[in-house]
Parts: structure tokens; sequence; C-alpha cells
């Protein structure tokens, strides 16, 4: 699989294709001093791939702009720091828990895209089977799940999607999918990713 830089490097290319000006917005990449201190503050450290993708951007800098103007994909926006220690904060006073499956996500958890609501998407950073992961919770009453094995596999995934034209702009120049043609894919991927 390619490096998260060039992953990233390949969507923002994709996107301008299109004429989508996501790259606009970016905030510059932060230092690894930057990184270690957002990490004291969090109380734990962050992976490899979290590391080479904020010191290529510090995220989206989404303040008064809107969400269709700054996505990866349609309504799934870069979080930036400031974003992450909010969330963080309010998340671990309840800890993830899937009451299905009985499985306690646990607080290193790392917000990585949102969508403006109460969908995020988590890396899981706390020791085991699972570190690396994405947990994908998809709004209100709804349980959060693994799915995507890694941030690269979640790139690479949006990569496939701007080259399988998957996602289009709308004609108020927004990010756009077909829900149909999407979710199949998305499903299929999942269940063959690396």
């Amino acid at each position: 699989m390619a490096t998260i830089t060039q992953l990233f490097t390949d969507i923002i290319k994709l996107q301008k294709e299109i004429g989508y000006n996501m790259a606009d917005y970016l905030l510059p990449g932060l230092s690894r001093e930057e990184l270690n201190n957002y990490e004291e503050e969090l109380g734990f450290k962050f992976n490899d791939e979290i590391i080479e993708l904020y010191s290529i951007t510090g995220g989206i800098d989404g303040i008064g702009i809107s969400m269709g103007d700054t996505a990866l994909l349609p309504l799934e926006v870069l979080a930036n720091f400031e974003y992450v220690k909010t969330y963080h904060s309010y998340q671990v006073q309840y800890d993830f828990l899937n009451y299905e499956d009985h499985i306690e996500f646990g607080n290193n958890v790392f917000i990585l895209v949102y969508d403006g609501g109460s969908g995020k998407s988590w890396i899981d950073l706390n020791e085991g089977p699972n570190y690396g992961k994405m947990i994908e919770e998809f709004g209100a009453g709804e349980l959060p799940i693994y799915t995507f094995n890694s941030i690269s596999s979640y790139l690479q995934f949006v990569k496939n999607c701007y080259e399988k034209k998957l996602v289009f702009l709308d004609e108020h120049q927004s990010l756009e999918w077909d829900l149909d043609i999407f979710y199949p894919y998305k499903q299929e991927y999942l269940k063959n990713q690396s």
C-alpha cells in the first residue's frame, strides 16, 4: 500500500481534477515538537500514521466555512487539533461501548474525521489487537463499529472513490455521492482490505 503522504497527495490531486478546493483550507503540517505537546495534553502516544498525516497538514481550518467545501468525502472532514482536543475530553467522559458486541473501545482514541453532527471516525490507540483501526460512530443512537484497518486503508478507499467517480460535485460545487453505489462499494472494500 502507498504511504500516507502519497495517498493524501493523490487525493488532493484527484479533488483538484474535479474542481474541488479542500486544499485551500488545509492548515500547515505540525512539527514533531507540536505533536509531542498534543500527545502530552491528550495523555497517549500517536501511532506513526497519525504523525505522518499531521506532519503534512494540521487538518482543516473550518471556521466559518461550509463543510461542503472542506471534506475528504461528503460529510467527512479531517479534524484539526482543536477539534481533536475538544471531542477527546468530551468523549472520555463515557467510554465507547458497543453493547451488541460487548466491545469496550477505551479512552485512547483519536478523532480523525467528523461530519459536523454526531457522526465521527476515531483511531483506536489502545494497546491490543485493534490498535490503529478506525472506529466509526454514525450518529445518535447507532452503535460505533470497527471499519478500516488503518488510516492508510481509509485513505486508499477515499482515493479509490475519486478514481471510480463515486464522488462528484453537485450544483453548489459541494461533494456529493450516489449512496446506492457508494455503500455497496464500501462494504466490498472493507471485506477485502489489507
